[in-house]
């Protein structure tokens, strides 16, 4: 999984441009052969008395969103491809945040693939041809016993 959550405000983000954001979001892994079913794109609209930067509550008239980003499936093996990733994010996500006169901030967790799990199965290893087959049936499927 990636998993990316939206933090905002109310009234930030309407149902069609949450659908938007996560099937541009889920083709931006897809590119570079993650799974579908990986990326998982969650919204979680918060009240005015909820959000609070530099100290002072975000009102739904001022529009904000905070966004924790999880990779458990894949690490940056070198400055230049956190670059192009972190290029790639802000293509997506600028000229729409910023349309809307919206502040935003994200950042990246890159968590041990190990502690990570499908449904009580731990995925395949990263290029695998195990790996192969959960991306081209987008689900995960059981590991086969050797005989």
């Amino acid at each position: 999984m990636p998993l990316w959550v939206f933090t905002h405000t109310q009234n930030t983000f309407s149902p069609s441009e949450k659908s938007e954001l996560a099937q541009l979001l889920t083709n931006l892994y897809v590119k570079v052969l993650i799974p579908a079913f990986f990326v998982n794109v969650q919204f979680i609209e918060l009240g005015p008395s909820d959000i609070y930067v530099g100290g002072e509550g975000r009102s739904s008239s001022s529009k904000y969103t905070s966004i924790s980003i999880y990779h458990p499936a894949r690490g940056f093996d070198s400055d230049a491809s956190k670059k192009r990733f972190l290029d790639k994010v802000d293509s997506i996500l600028t000229p729409r945040f910023q349309e809307k006169g919206m502040d935003w901030e994200y950042f990246i967790q890159e968590t041990p693939r190990d502690l990570w799990r499908i449904s009580g199965v731990a995925p395949p290893a990263a290029g695998s041809e195990r790996e192969k087959e959960w991306f081209r049936l987008n689900k995960p499927t059981p590991e086969r016993e050797s005989l």
